[in-house]
C-alpha cells in the first residue's frame, strides 16, 4: 500500500515540476505557427448555407495531414497541462505556460520564416518574459524556503520548555560555531 503511495507522490511531483509546464508551452508554442500555417486556403472554400460551409471547412481540416498532426500534438500540449495542474502550484503554472508559450510560437515563427513586426518590441518584450518568469519561480522558491524554515521552527516548538530552549540554543551556537562540552 505504501509503495502506490510513494509512486504516486513521485509521478505527481515529476507532473507539477515547472520543466513539465516548459514542455507543454513548448508543445503549444510551436504547433500554434503550424496551426496557422497548414490551415491556408480555408477562407477559400464558399459554401451555401452555414451547415455546407462548416462541413466543407471541416473536410479541408481533417484531410489535411500536416494540420491533423499540429492540432493532434497540440492537444497532446492541453493533456498534458491538465494533468499537470493536478499537481503543479496553480500561481506559477498559469504564468509560466502563458508566457512561455508566447516565446516558443516567436521562435518558430522566426524559424518558418514569418515577418516580425518591430523587432525592438519583439525582442524587449521576450526579454520581459523570460525575466517575468524567472522572477515567479524564484519568488515561488524563497516562499517555499521560508515555509520549510517556519514549518521546523513550529516543530521545535511542539516539544516545548527545557527541549525546545535547547534545540534552539544548539541552532544559535551551531551559526555561531560555539562547541560545548570540553570543546
Amino acid at each position: 500500500m505504501e509503495d502506490t503511495a510513494d509512486r504516486t507522490s513521485s509521478v505527481d511531483g515529476l507532473l507539477g515540476h515547472p520543466l513539465v509546464l516548459v514542455v507543454v508551452s513548448a508543445l503549444w508554442g510551436f504547433t500554434n505557427p503550424l496551426l496557422k500555417r497548414n490551415s491556408e486556403g480555408l477562407e477559400d472554400i464558399q459554401e451555401s448555407g452555414r451547415l455546407r460551409q462548416l462541413a466543407a471547412e471541416i473536410k479541408f481540416l481533417a484531410t489535411n495531414c500536416r494540420y491533423v498532426a499540429a492540432f493532434v500534438t497540440n492537444q497532446l500540449g492541453s493533456v498534458l497541462y491538465f494533468v499537470a495542474l493536478g499537481a503543479a502550484d496553480l500561481s506559477l503554472a498559469s504564468p509560466i505556460t502563458s508566457a512561455l508559450t508566447f516565446l516558443f510560437t516567436h521562435i518558430c515563427g522566426v524559424l518558418l520564416g514569418e515577418p516580425i513586426g518591430n523587432k525592438a518590441l519583439t525582442y524587449s518584450g521576450v526579454v520581459c518574459v523570460i525575466l517575468g518568469v524567472s522572477l515567479c519561480m524564484l519568488d515561488k522558491r524563497t516562499l517555499t524556503a521560508a515555509k520549510r524554515r517556519q514549518a521546523q521552527m513550529q516543530a521545535r516548538g511542539k516539544f516545548g520548555g527545557v527541549l525546545g530552549c535547547l534545540s534552539d540554543f544548539a541552532t544559535l551556537d551551531a551559526h555561531r560555531g560555539i562547541r560545548r562540552n570540553g570543546a
